[in-house]
């Protein structure tokens, strides 16, 4: 019977990445670019969104936005960013509606990898409420926000 391994936090694989001295420029298994389809990011907002209807006490609403220049590392924490429930909005933007632990757990993890190498990369981590994702614009491509956080009405005759 084959032993399981326990799967390393995103702290741990990039820390082995480091002490194995891979080049930085070296080809990637995936196209950390590749995007679904604006309709499926929105679909998954729209969902986000609904669900927080129902606002439980304890989570809350972010963006999360990054300038990496490594390219491993940026895929890495692309990867880890959607395990952690948030959704892809952009090539290097996301949007959660996660538990406040969950959020300060994804704060200290990217804080601790920053560390460990010498860049000038940057993360913005931005706490939203209801009232500013309602009169959140978008310009240019649209993702409909306004759309997405009308509360639905539903009438029976």
């Amino acid at each position: 019977m084959k032993k399981k391994r326990k799967e390393k936090s995103l702290f741990e694989k990039i820390r082995k990445v480091r002490r194995a001295g891979l080049d930085p420029g070296a080809p990637l298994h995936c196209d950390p670019e590749d995007l679904p389809p604006l309709s499926a990011r929105i679909n998954q907002l729209k969902a986000m969104l609904e669900k927080s209807v129902l606002r439980k006490p304890g989570f809350v609403m972010f963006f999360i936005m990054y300038d990496i220049e490594n390219n491993k590392i940026r895929t890495h924490i692309a990867k880890y960013l959607i395990r952690k429930g948030c959704v892809r909005i952009q090539k290097s933007v996301y949007f959660a509606d996660i538990k406040r632990n969950v959020f300060k757990e994804i704060q200290k993890t990217l804080k601790e990898i920053n560390a460990m190498y010498d860049n000038d990369d940057s993360i913005f981590f931005i706490p939203i409420s209801e009232d500013h994702l309602n009169n959140l614009r978008v310009v240019g491509r649209n993702i409909d926000f306004e759309y997405m956080t009308k509360h639905v009405s539903t009438m029976f005759i």
